[in-house]
C-alpha cells in the first residue's frame, strides 16, 4: 500500500510539472517554408489550376 501511495504522488508530481511547463510555452507559433521554382508563373498557374493534373502535383 505504501508503494502504491508513493507511485500516486509521483504521477501527480509529473502531471503538475507537465502542466506548469505548458504555461511556460509560447501561446502561438509560426512555421513557414518556401521554395524557388524555375518556371514561369503562367506554367505554375496552369498546373495548379487544372483538376485533371491534380494527381501530378498533390502529395
Amino acid at each position: 500500500m505504501k508503494a502504491l501511495k508513493g507511485l500516486f504522488y509521483v504521477v501527480v508530481a509529473l502531471g503538475l510539472v507537465f502542466a506548469g511547463g505548458g504555461f511556460l510555452l509560447p501561446s502561438s507559433t509560426h512555421v513557414e517554408r518556401s521554395i524557388t521554382i524555375q518556371r514561369s508563373p503562367g506554367d505554375i498557374y496552369a498546373m495548379l489550376n487544372s483538376y485533371q493534373r491534380f494527381n501530378q502535383w498533390s502529395p
